[in-house]
């Protein structure tokens, strides 16, 4: 129970960190600029929910039934990419945060708590920027 439990929290983990910075830069843009599918939807059902820790992506989630198609489909291929992602951390999870209940961003802080602690692959997956490619420098 407690492993499934992880794994949930490593999958949320990995899907807020692959999606929202997407989110987060389309909400700040104009809708249908940029290349975020969500965009528009950001816009039209998000409007004044401030951007960080979460907050534009549970917004999404609260009006999943209403997302447009493109939205729709970016935020599943999004979650699919993050399947393969998210047990490249578990073992540092397990490590590292035990003890540290899930939510409000309390086991991202904790992975980079101990960031250089962490392994390599683990390191790689949360360096990674949306759609599972490390963002431009």
């Amino acid at each position: 129970m407690k492993k499934a439990c992880l794994l949930s929290v490593v999958s949320i983990l990995i899907f807020v960190i692959s999606v929202i910075p997407a989110i987060s830069t389309a909400g700040q843009n104009q809708a249908g600029q940029g290349n975020n599918p969500c965009a528009a939807d950001i816009k039209k059902l998000c409007q004044g929910v401030k951007p960080g820790e979460g907050h534009l992506m549970e917004c999404l989630r609260e009006h999943k039934a209403e997302l447009s198609p493109a939205c729709a489909d970016k935020m599943t291929e999004q979650k699919d990419k993050m399947k393969v992602e998210r047990k490249k951390c578990e073992p540092d999870v397990q490590k590292f945060c035990p003890d540290v209940k899930p939510g409000g961003g309390r086991i991202v802080a904790c992975l980079k708590n101990h960031q250089s602690e962490l392994s390599q692959e683990c390191k790689d997956s949360l360096a990674k920027g949306p759609g599972g490619q490390h963002p431009p420098k």
